[in-house]
């Protein structure tokens, strides 16, 4: 009766984490989804602007264009910290 009832108990658990996997991986799939559904919904992005015609060597001497690109990524690794950094207070204060 004691290993009846044992496996019993160890297939429900089973059961119960089969579907909590399932449940979570349904739910991944579904942010996913609407990611992808989002991002076909932006618009695309508009080209750098060119410099004057009149001052076109410039951008030989400074690379305008990529130093864009680089301020762009570190305002963003910038921004992505300081959101980490009031997530993680907030996990200390609970």
């Amino acid at each position: 009766m004691t290993a009846l009832l044992s496996s019993l108990l160890s297939n429900m658990i089973c059961y119960v984490e089969t579907g909590a996997v399932m449940t979570s991986n349904a739910l991944i799939v579904a942010i996913g989804a609407l990611e992808a559904v989002l991002l076909v919904a932006l618009p695309a992005m508009p080209a750098f602007p060119t410099l004057p015609s009149g001052l076109s060597f410039i951008g030989w001497l400074i690379p305008f264009t990529s130093l864009a690109g680089v301020l762009s990524s570190v305002v963003t690794l910038l921004l992505s910290v300081y959101a980490l950094q009031v997530a993680l207070r907030w996990v200390k204060a609970l």
